[in-house]
């Protein structure tokens, strides 16, 4: 074969790991991999196939273990995830001093449940603690972080940018996504030799967002008696990413405690934090009780798309706290790109003579609603900031900046590289995860049903405070219902027993 073949075959496969590991899977057995390499190019053959692999092998791409590829980073994560497990399984006793006895000052307004997960986590170097919405996570965060009494030794940290700024609000302390806490850049590998020596206590809230590599990261800044503590909600969708860490762990037997009783009080939401609260019993679409904070409204598909369009275009003009989410990205006239079209048609239509920003392939007008797609220090921002995007005129010296809602203005100028955005009438479940709103719109239509399931349906109703809205079919719905997220693939689960049983192996 000759070098430009050879090639054209290493990008396939790399293109179909890339693609697998963005799904969330560790790696892809062989036969499923050459199965995806076929399909996106015809001429490869089995033969071709072997000898790209085989090159990558030989070049240290790829990893082969029992017929299953890994990117070689990923297996490297993996296997540093795995040892750093075995040592702390061995022996997953917290021996700090400090902590013990708990200040009764942060566990008086806690129940009991409460209580036993903040023992539970203090008393073991690594745990897990889970619960839906409502159940008072952000409460028991303080109070971990309280009983700890050592705020300057504690590092506080959530995936995404939005996450870390949510928890910095509600909780008073500090807190940083991942990446940040853990002084890496974006493109950084999360391999470090130097420990977090000052640090005795790691929260990472939205645990169920952790990629591998996050937390292979975690795993190898901490200390060896480190405290390090998991909070998530297992309901919710899981990390754009490879990695299975909640349920790995929990596969693991890691010390867990589940929250099950909910603290929210709104009378006037009671199916809506109902269904929220019970949702891992419910299982079919009569299940699911309604009311006037949960409605499924059965349109024909044409008039689905009129219906939510115009529902949402009114509320979005008059200022209301809503929020439209979709389950596709661009695929079908229900995405978020062809609903941010219709939507922004109506509230905030071009007029002859505005000024217009062209970026990134995208048209923005003054006032449009945008969501910040990527994290700024310098501009104080992160990925999921949604605000008001305002062009000054063109004797400004200021390009554009945004109006977010908690009074900060992020500013770029006009010779600066400008931050990532995009248009935020409608947003994906997976964009729209780690905010809460008032109202949320969302279609249900048969396109939908090859990729909904319970996890998606939950993030979206649980995204909303006061009310939830489907246009469409109720049937998607009840399909979705009875589907659970599929199984990502990872060894991690069964590499930590392993080590745990002979000599440690080779890092490769």
């Amino acid at each position: 074969m000759n070098t430009k073949a050879m090639c054209a075959v290493k990008e396939h496969i790399h293109e179909a790991i890339k693609k697998n590991e963005m799904d969330g899977d560790s790696f892809i057995p062989m036969q499923d991999l050459i199965s995806k390499c076929c399909s996106m190019e015809k001429s490869i053959t089995w033969e071709t196939f072997a000898l790209g692999i085989e090159k990558m092998v030989e070049e240290k791409e790829i990893c082969i273990e029992n017929s299953n590829i890994y990117s070689a980073k990923t297996y490297q994560y993996e296997i540093a995830a795995a040892l750093s497990l075995r040592d702390i399984l061995e022996r997953n006793v917290n021996t700090g001093k400090w902590a013990f006895p708990f200040p009764d000052y942060y566990l008086s307004d806690l129940c009991e449940e409460q209580k036993e997960a903040v023992r539970m986590a203090l008393s073991h170097k690594l745990s897990l603690i889970t619960g839906g919405a409502g159940t008072g996570k952000t409460t028991l965060i303080k109070a971990i972080i309280g009983c700890w009494g050592r705020t300057s030794s504690t590092v506080l940290c959530a995936p995404t940018g939005k996450a870390a700024r949510n928890l910095t609000a509600k909780t008073g302390f500090r807190a940083r996504t991942v990446h940040s806490a853990l002084g890496l850049r974006p493109d950084e590998d999360f391999f470090t030799p130097v420990k977090w020596s000052d640090v005795s206590l790691i929260v990472v809230d939205e645990a169920s967002m952790l990629t591998l590599e996050m937390l292979t990261g975690i795993l190898q800044r901490a200390r060896k008696n480190c405290c390090i503590v998991l909070i998530g909600d297992p309901n919710q969708l899981q990390s754009v990413g490879c990695g299975n860490v909640m349920n790995d762990l929990l596969l693991l037997g890691i010390p867990h405690v589940h929250l099950d009783l909910n603290h929210r009080q709104d009378e006037g939401a009671a199916a809506l934090l109902e269904n929220i609260t019970n949702f891992s019993k419910l299982s079919k679409l009569r299940d699911i009780n309604g009311d006037e904070s949960l409605q499924i409204n059965l349109y024909e598909k044409e008039d689905a798309y009129d219906a939510l369009v115009q529902e949402a275009s009114r509320a979005y003009y008059n200022g209301e706290n809503i929020q439209v989410i979709t389950p596709f990205k661009e695929k079908t006239k229900f995405s978020a790109k062809s609903l941010n079209a219709g939507i922004k048609a109506m509230v905030n239509p071009y007029r002859v003579g505005e000024r217009v920003l062209h970026l990134y392939g995208m048209d923005f007008h003054d006032g449009d609603r945008v969501m910040i797609t990527q994290n700024s220090a310098e501009h104080d921002c992160t990925n999921g900031d949604i605000g008001i995007l305002r062009l000054p005129d063109k004797s400004s010296e200021v390009e554009f900046y945004i109006e977010l809602a908690d009074g900060r203005r992020p500013q770029w100028g006009r010779n600066e590289t400008p931050i990532e955005l995009i248009h935020a009438y409608a947003l994906t479940v997976h964009k729209s995860q780690g905010s809460e709103y008032d109202r949320v719109l969302m279609p249900v239509t048969e396109e939908f049903a090859c990729m909904m399931n319970r996890n998606l349906v939950y993030t979206a109703i649980s995204r909303a405070r006061k009310q939830v809205v489907f246009y469409g079919s109720d049937a998607p719905l009840g399909e979705a219902m009875g589907k659970p997220m599929r199984r990502r693939l990872s060894n991690l689960p069964q590499r930590v027993k392993s080590y745990a049983q002979i000599a440690e192996p080779e890092v490769v």
